[in-house]
């Protein structure tokens, strides 16, 4: 039996807080405004949010306006993975009522087609933001929301790395760009199922806490001799490389040592679209080489298990979402701290009567 529809008290005239795009740019145009709350439609929750991670990646494209594809509508409110409680549901949802804490995942599919959170719909840096039912997990008793709201955005696609690679108990693994969101997390998820990690950035300023996270193999990708350096200590190669870089030159190295017999598995394209494959290597070591795009519903029942069972990923810094233009722009300074940055929303974050 289909639950019906909830409202929140105020629907239609009320307003809150949220940080809009009305020009492409610098970290200066996100704009903290008054916007209406948005109402959910059928098959959708209006989520309170609590948090709400930041997207190296996509945020900062978006407000750019260079979205791959896509011309991003203005005003736009950006923000994808995102975890708070349940304000309200639409028409015709069932198994999610008001009050319960959810994770949003920011990735919407609609049959063989794909949208993101805060790229091709308003996003979640504000109180409220409306997303399919279809795309709310509820948070497992005992994780923070804060902690949630990273895993929304890191956690999937990193389960689902992991699975079609095949990783498990004991196999040996590299993943490339550790210290970042995505990174991070399958580093640490991977640890988590009893593989053997080690560890890589271009970043040489990151090694120091990745090794502080338990990672005694931690490498500079981008260092001239890194083959040689991660040859000396694992001379039989990776079962599996956790490549999340397009970089040309981190691209040769995970190719470099991958073992006969391994898997490459990759998504995001942080670095570039176009790098070089010797196939030569590819054919006579019999390496596979996995592409992900989106994480299925295993991937999340593996993910929020783990996440019950004490899993969590590495938050590098929370910043109130006020602030949100300060931590955009310290990221393009170059400062970029290992982990997930993730964004404070105010807890009572509350519907205010419009003036």
């Amino acid at each position: 039996m289909k639950e019906q529809s909830t409202a929140p008290p105020q629907c239609g005239t009320a307003t809150m807080r949220a940080i809009t795009i009305h020009e492409f740019g610098a970290p200066a145009l996100l704009m903290p405004e008054r916007r209406p709350v948005p109402s959910p439609g059928p098959g959708e929750v209006l989520v309170r949010v609590g948090y709400v991670a930041l997207s190296r990646f996509l945020d900062l494209i978006v407000r750019h306006g260079r979205v791959p594809g896509h011309e991003v509508s203005l005003p736009h409110i950006p923000g994808g993975g995102c975890a708070g409680t349940v304000e309200a549901t639409g028409q015709g949802v069932d198994g999610v009522r008001a009050g319960q804490r959810v994770a949003v995942d920011p990735v919407v599919r609609d049959g063989g087609r794909a949208e993101l959170v805060g790229v091709h719909r308003q996003g979640a840096y504000a109180d409220f933001v409306v997303v399919p039912a279809s795309c709310v997990y509820r948070i497992p008793d005992g994780v923070p929301t804060e902690q949630a709201a990273a895993l929304a955005l890191s956690g999937p696609a990193a389960a689902a790395l992991l699975r079609a690679a095949g990783v498990g108990r004991d196999t040996r693994v590299l993943v490339q760009g550790a210290g970042s969101g995505l990174g991070c997390t399958a580093a640490l998820l991977a640890k988590c199922l009893g593989a053997e990690v080690a560890v890589a950035t271009p970043r040489v300023e990151q090694l120091s806490e990745l090794r502080e996270l338990g990672f005694a193999h931690a490498y500079a990708s981008t260092a001239q001799d890194a083959v040689l350096r991660i040859g000396k200590d694992f001379p039989d190669g990776f079962d599996v490389v956790v490549h999340n870089m397009g970089a040309p030159k981190v691209w040769e190295v995970s190719c470099a040592v991958v073992r006969a017999g391994g898997t490459i598995a990759l998504t995001g394209l942080y670095g570039g679209v176009r790098v070089p494959v010797d196939l030569n290597r590819v054919m006579t070591h019999d390496v596979r080489i996995v592409g992900v795009s989106a994480a299925g519903p295993a991937d999340h029942e593996r993910l929020w298990a783990a996440a019950a069972e004490g899993f969590r990923t590495r938050i590098a810094r929370t910043w109130p979402l006020e602030e949100s233009a300060t931590a955009h722009q310290t990221l393009e300074e170059g400062v970029q701290p290992v982990g997930r940055i993730v964004f404070r929303v105010a807890p009572d974050g509350g519907l205010v009567d419009a003036r």
